[in-house]
């Protein structure tokens, strides 16, 4: 195939994984949340688990790209490493999509790139704006309409920030907060978990391939209505591959729940 041939097919797989998919109506969404993970072929069980999986993949790649920017250059005030802090970011993004896959769902997957960012680095006590966050994941998806949603305002940049912030405040902070302070507590602890530590924030982006492969496709899925796929040989052939070598990551509930509001 030639290389504009490629790059069109690899344009409508991430418009796929960013949007379209997970859109309100869709067949994804149907096999989510009817139940319909049982009424259909083994194929159709594998499709839904590769797609789980490549989102995965592509978020926290996308995620770990916008840690490390404004780690570099807006950020200030990170009491961690800040390879630290993009592996955190990372690995809460990867336990957000295995707990909470729900979230996504009719939204754009920068916002919860935005949310995750934003949590980690509040918890951590950084001096990093919401707008900041919100604008550099913006400028990762020139092509994505992260806002969609969202209506009343004119400014793009500004119905973003509002929108995204809403989210935050009403939505994924009372879905996620014990997720965000697992995964943000593991950097001062000294043992942050997803992939071990990255190169520095000086050195460049962290590679996302490098061991950081998501573990919501099996665990997810494993809680959702698509249990069935696990009587399935082909599907649990693509959950081995994808969770190789890794322990389940059951997150427990805290003894006390925190507030971050923006």
């Amino acid at each position: 195939m030639s290389a504009p041939g490629i790059a069109y097919l690899a344009a409508i797989k991430s418009c796929c994984e960013e949007e379209l998919v997970l859109a309100d109506g869709s067949h994804f969404y149907e096999i989510f949340f009817t139940g319909g993970g049982s009424l259909y072929a083994g194929g159709t069980a594998t499709l839904v688990s590769s797609f789980v999986a490549s989102l995965g993949r592509s978020a926290i790649q996308c995620t770990m790209v916008a840690a490390h920017k404004l780690a570099a250059h807006t950020m200030s005030g990170l009491p961690v490493p800040a390879a630290d802090f993009i592996v955190a970011c990372a690995d809460l993004m990867d336990s957000v999509l295995m707990h909470r896959l729900d979230l996504l769902f009719g939204k754009h997957v920068g916002m919860l790139i935005i949310c995750c960012i934003y949590g980690v680095a509040k918890v951590l006590g950084a001096t990093l704006g919401f707008r900041s966050v919100a604008l550099q994941v913006s400028d990762m998806y020139p092509n994505g309409n992260i806002m969609r949603q969202a209506k009343g305002q004119d400014n793009q940049q500004e119905l973003l920030v509002t929108h995204a912030r809403n989210f935050y405040n009403n939505v994924f902070l009372n879905a996620c907060d014990h997720l965000v302070r697992k995964s943000a507590m593991s950097t001062s602890s000294g043992s942050v978990v997803a992939g071990g530590k990255g190169p520095a924030g000086s050195e460049g982006p962290p590679n996302a391939a490098s061991g950081l492969l998501p573990t919501a496709t099996i665990h997810f899925i494993r809680q959702s209505s698509l249990s069935a796929m696990k009587h399935t040989s082909t599907a649990q052939a693509v959950w081995m591959q994808e969770v190789e070598g890794q322990q389940p990551k059951w997150v427990p509930s805290p003894s006390a729940k925190f507030k971050l509001y923006r």
